[in-house]
């Protein structure tokens, strides 16, 4: 007898990080059956390619309608939203450190500002064939030569097809642009121990002021963004073998159980599963789907 078709928070949420000794600040993040709220600060250049994932993306103060087979860029620095609008899906993200794609991009002859042309990207052909296979052999037994060469053919055509022409990149920098770039020059420099009150009194405009245009660039409030930061640091930390209780206090947690609560929230993962994939090649984790398990109120919120 037919049940009908399954509810999606039955489906269990599976996030898997790998890498590869041969290719050094490159990494591959699949995720597979996803439904929550992805809120990230980007400390990487990201390509993500949607599988089986629909929903809308927020980037830069603009929401884009993200599709099957598209491709959703980002840069470091920034923040990004993911909401899905039909349920669970996948998707596999390809991440690389800022000096790492530089350097490649630099044996191609491109020396300058690098920014992305657009958040959301219809691939050619040519592009997705260069991802999938990518996605397919990165991982601790790829073959190093055949890796190495086809991610060099993957940023000559990334250079071709989403390469932005500095120029035509430079984001307006009105009144209001500029008071959100302040705030989050604040952040970054002043870390946690920064409230509200002392940023606007910083500043020298309303706390209004500051969650209106703060929020209008970077589409979430300070103290969101800030965890997101604090997060971000916590996963560089782990990649290079820090040990999790001395990450927390680093990063300003409580405790290595204050940090594990809000990093599986917002990565998926617990911090020692997360460096176990980042030190090994690569690590999951699968569990009940996390709205199914969080109060239906509470979706999407970050703690602080």
């Amino acid at each position: 007898m037919d049940s009908g078709p399954m509810d999606s928070t039955l489906l269990q949420e599976s996030i898997r990080f790998s890498g590869s000794a041969a290719l050094p600040g490159v990494q591959v993040m699949e995720v597979e059956q996803s439904s929550r709220e992805w809120r990230i600060f980007n400390t990487q250049f990201s390509l993500a390619v949607s599988s089986t994932w629909q929903g809308k993306a927020t980037y830069r103060g603009r929401t884009n309608d993200v599709l099957t087979g598209m491709l959703f860029c980002s840069e470091p620095g920034e923040i990004h939203t993911a909401v899905p609008t039909y349920g669970a899906g996948s998707f596999r993200v390809l991440q690389f450190d800022a000096t790492v794609l530089a350097g490649y991009l630099a044996e191609l002859g491109h020396a300058r500002l690098l920014c992305w042309r657009k958040a959301v990207h219809t691939m050619s052909k040519a592009l997705d064939g260069a991802l999938r296979r990518i996605f397919r052999a990165v991982g601790p037994h790829a073959n190093p030569m055949q890796l190495q060469s086809d991610v060099i053919e993957l940023v000559h055509l990334l250079r071709d097809e989403l390469i932005e022409n500095p120029r035509a990149a430079v984001f307006r920098a009105d009144a209001d642009a500029r008071v959100a770039q302040r705030i989050r020059e604040c952040l970054h420099q002043e870390g946690v121990a920064l409230d509200l009150e002392t940023l606007s009194r910083r500043l020298g405009v309303s706390r209004f002021r500051v969650l209106r245009t703060f929020k209008r660039r970077y589409g979430l409030p300070p103290h969101a963004y800030q965890l997101c930061v604090r997060i971000a640091l916590a996963q560089q930390l782990l990649r290079h073998g820090r040990a999790a209780a001395d990450v927390a206090a680093e990063c300003g947690f409580v405790d290595q159980s204050h940090l594990t609560r809000h990093f599986k929230r917002l990565i998926g993962l617990t911090p020692a599963r997360y460096a176990q994939g980042a030190s090994r090649g690569g690590s999951h984790l699968r569990a009940a789907n996390p709205l199914a398990l969080l109060a239906r109120s509470d979706r999407g919120r970050l703690l602080t």
